[in-house]
């Protein structure tokens, strides 16, 4: 038995995070995510060239080169974490985005919904008109 269709157009429910407690605008995690990216990047251009040692066996960098094995992978992990953040939140933006320009024209006439009987399990497929 298919699930009751709604009568007329029906405003999808607003994006939120949570458990509802939030509303998933993603601005936050673009913010934290842009600011650890470029931190990070810079950290691991630094951290390279800080211990990188083709130079005399007393400069700085040669003094620190056994501190590489820590800082670039460090810093790459907290690029790689700022490019996942960045990449949430701008997801969660364009989601929240299409729902505040939601209308009932745009309203999708077609569902797909899981079906269980006795002997399976299907897929149900309804089409508005």
């Amino acid at each position: 038995m298919p699930p009751p269709e709604p009568l007329g157009p029906e405003r999808p429910p607003e994006p939120r995070v949570a458990n509802g407690k939030y509303k998933a605008k993603g601005n936050g995690l673009m913010i934290a995510g842009g600011a650890l990216l470029g931190l990070g990047a810079a950290g691991v251009i630094s951290s390279v060239l800080l211990t990188r040692c083709n130079e005399p066996e007393d400069s700085f960098a040669c003094k620190n080169q056994q501190h590489n094995t820590f800082a670039v992978p460090a810093t790459a992990a907290a690029t790689l974490l700022g490019a996942v953040l960045l990449f949430v939140g701008v997801g969660y933006r364009i989601r929240y985005k299409r729902w505040e320009n939601w209308k009932p024209e745009n309203a999708p006439k077609t569902a797909v919904y899981p079906t269980f009987m006795r002997g399976g399990a299907g897929v149900g497929y309804s089409l508005k008109f």
